[in-house]
């Protein structure tokens, strides 16, 4: 095509088909370049080819009105996660027959829940298709490294996360709460939907942040009473294992460990010995991979610190309080240029740079930003649905279990529930990253389970005082007739 003298417009979106005299007439689309910056554009064409693929072919098709009745229906997905391992021996994946084996051990880990561990079967075509791209030099590398590789793919292990934090839920409620609440929050985070969701379609650490902060969250309270150095031990192995998960979780280790020093230190319980152990264990974890990356990157890199980068894509120029997704190099031609060019490290301190300078140049703004961060936190950023009112009511519902957690907190902290303070430091501090950067609907769900608690705690005293409420006059005399 290009030899024949085809223009190609790289980096833009196709909204629409244009329809003339019931025919397609051509394109219409928007540009973005690197820093984010906007033109329409228009291509008219006799014939037009609509080839985006299962997903978004549908989706031009409906919102170019010229679709059938099938459009975006009947359509079915297989999510899976390959995990692939290189060997030194040759191993010709795509020899022989195809999944030869299968494990159902993990199919039923909770109420008929679970995953499935399967070779996956490895053609050439099929492993091109599934490798991540990066450069095309990493992807021919990677694919001739074929020979030696073999996989097998892990099917909703994160349903298995997201079950089992009905326990930490459970324990962390019966010792703050009572009992009562303690199983309705328990129930209420197996059977809401919205937690089904995030664990069935999202394939990163979502529900294992929340598994481990309700972990941590329970460890911190027990610490207040409990003796010996067992449990420092575990503070620090699971906070090391978070930090390794998602170093954003790191918020609320000092809150964490302040508020368990300080319990203990009324009751005249002494915390040095343990918090040295601690401390050792979680460096311990966390050294190994603070080495590799010294390794790798020539210069001290903490875990994963894309700081800058997340933070470009909240601040800029056409900043309006979310995630300019169209920023990010895999949506970004010119932006994945200047990541091959420049290298991660490089990339990413002149994303920083582009930020500061931006928040430097109009702090104002970047004031107003934030605040508009904080709403979409909590009330939910704007979306778009195909059904009007669906956006809206999920934003909602998603701002009304915010109000019953903040409305819940201040009723825990006027009765002086013992962890109320350990709850309010989790919700104050845990989301402020996030008021800097950009929201988004996930990073809410490590802290949901303390969100389910509060809220189940407050419709639980909504109906005790119900339930305790006295007749008035005009009932009780209806009731004597």
């Amino acid at each position: 095509a290009a030899d024949a003298g085809a223009r190609f417009v790289v980096s833009c979106r196709v909204e629409r088909v244009l329809v003339e005299g019931g025919r397609a007439a051509g394109v219409e689309g928007t540009y973005l370049d690197a820093d984010g910056h906007q033109a329409r554009v228009v291509v008219r064409a006799p014939t037009v080819v609509v080839a985006a693929g299962a997903l978004d072919t549908p989706a031009i098709l409906l919102r170019s009105q010229i679709c059938g009745p099938a459009a975006g229906d009947y359509l079915r997905l297989h999510p899976a996660t390959a995990i692939a391992g290189i060997y030194d021996a040759p191993q010709k994946a795509w020899w022989g027959a195809p999944q030869t084996g299968l494990s159902m051990e993990f199919a039923d880990v909770q109420d008929g829940y679970g995953f499935l561990i399967e070779t996956s079967h490895a053609s050439p075509g099929v492993t091109g298709s599934a490798v991540p791209w990066v450069t095309g030099r990493q992807h021919k590398e990677l694919m001739a490294q074929g020979p030696q590789t073999s996989a097998f793919v892990l099917l909703t292990l994160n349903s298995l996360f997201s079950a089992l934090t009905c326990i930490p839920i459970f324990l962390i409620a019966k010792r703050c709460f009572g009992e009562k609440v303690a199983v309705a929050s328990a129930w209420t985070w197996a059977l809401l939907p919205y937690v089904m969701y995030w664990c069935t379609r999202w394939v990163w650490e979502t529900s294992l942040s929340a598994l481990l902060i309700a972990l941590i969250f329970l460890l911190t309270l027990n610490l207040e009473t409990t003796n010996g150095l067992r449990p420092w031990l575990f503070f620090g192995l699971l906070w090391g294992v978070a930090a390794l998960t998602s170093p954003s979780l790191l918020s609320f280790l000092p809150v964490s460990g302040l508020w368990a020093w300080y319990q203990r230190s009324k009751r005249g319980r002494s915390s040095f010995g343990g918090i040295v152990l601690a401390s050792v264990i979680f460096f311990a974890c966390i050294t190994p991979w603070l080495v590799r990356n010294y390794r790798t990157f020539g210069t001290p890199v903490f875990i994963r610190d894309n700081f800058g980068a997340e933070l470009r894509m909240g601040n800029g120029p056409s900043a309006d309080g979310t995630w300019m997704y169209y920023l990010h190099p895999t949506q970004n031609t010119y932006a994945m240029q200047q990541y091959e060019n420049m290298g991660e490290i490089a990339y990413i301190a002149e994303r920083k740079r582009q930020a500061l300078e931006f928040i430097k140049e109009d702090p104002g703004r970047f004031l107003r930003l934030s605040l508009k961060r904080f709403v979409y936190y909590w009330a939910g950023a704007p979306r778009s649905s195909q059904i009007w009112w669906l956006a809206q009511v999920k934003n909602s519902l998603f701002l009304a279990s915010s109000v019953l957690a903040f409305w819940a907190l201040g009723r825990a902290l006027r009765k002086r529930i013992p962890g109320a303070w350990l709850f309010f430091w989790l919700i104050l501090i845990y989301p402020a990253v996030y008021y800097v950067v950009f929201p988004y609907p996930r990073y809410r769900h490590p802290i949901e389970p303390e969100i389910a608690i509060l809220g189940v705690f407050l419709i639980t005293e909504a109906a005790k005082r119900g339930a305790s409420a006295p007749l008035s006059p005009a009932g009780a005399g209806h009731e004597h007739e």
